[in-house]
């Protein structure tokens, strides 16, 4: 599975695009019950066609559970 991160240099969030198949609010949902805050790309969408993105904030990268959670939710399928 491979996700693609992007990010402009004074940004505050990092953008993760998930592989096909993937719903953010569901991985979402999955993270905030092991305590991990991550944004479902729709909330941020007028259009609501933003929903294989998750808006993380970077001042959450030094925790190390934010990827082995991520791995955990994208594990179960939506």
């Amino acid at each position: 599975m491979q996700m693609i991160f992007s990010w402009t240099q004074y940004a505050f969030y990092l953008w993760c695009q998930l592989p096909e198949g993937h719903d953010s609010t569901g991985i979402a949902r999955r993270c905030l019950e092991e305590k991990i805050v991550l944004a479902p790309g729709n909330v941020f969408s007028v259009s609501q066609m933003s929903a294989s993105f998750l808006r993380i904030n970077v001042a959450q990268l030094a925790d190390e559970r934010i990827f082995s959670a991520l791995r955990r939710a994208m594990g179960s399928r939506d």
